[in-house]
């Protein structure tokens, strides 16, 4: 539990840091399509790739906080279900800050979903799908959580 709560903290701490850069600390006049590493790969701090990593960054620590709460010897299912919902919409975020939806509806890693992206190019391009797939199935996964506690308070309701 105490590990669980460390990383809620350490999640948070991140997700400000991401936050913190792309207010204060990459100039929004800077052009990060002309910007290379020395290695000749394109830089990822353009604001929708730190806005979508702060709200995955969020998004996680949710994740911890779901499960501590699954550590209670008698599961709260309406309390995981409102976890499990907050963690999928904060995934749903970072997809949407990083251009991982387009007018609310998903898109599967198609050329067109790269072109909304500023950090991608011939050689990224996988990566920022991989990191898209990653969150598109996380936020599905934690939707199907809560749905499940849903059900289990509705039958634990029932019962009596």
């Amino acid at each position: 539990k105490k590990a669980l709560t460390a990383a809620v903290s350490k999640f948070h701490t991140a997700a400000s840091i991401l936050e913190y850069l792309r207010t204060n600390v990459i100039p929004p006049s800077l052009d990060l399509e002309r910007q290379v590493n020395h290695d000749g790969t394109k830089l990822d701090l353009s604001p929708a790739v730190l806005s979508m990593c702060e709200y995955a960054m969020l998004a996680q620590g949710q994740c911890c906080i779901y499960e501590t709460a699954k550590l209670r010897p008698k599961p709260m299912h309406i309390m995981l279900a409102k976890i499990a919902i907050g963690a999928a919409e904060l995934f749903d975020e970072a997809l949407e800050k990083g251009g991982g939806k387009k007018e609310g509806v998903l898109i599967n890693g198609t050329a067109d979903q790269q072109q909304n992206c500023k950090f991608n190019d011939s050689d990224s391009g996988s990566t920022y799908v991989g990191w898209i797939m990653h969150i598109q199935i996380m936020s599905l996964l934690y939707r199907a959580r809560a749905e499940h506690h849903e059900v289990m308070a509705a039958k634990d309701k029932s019962s009596w």
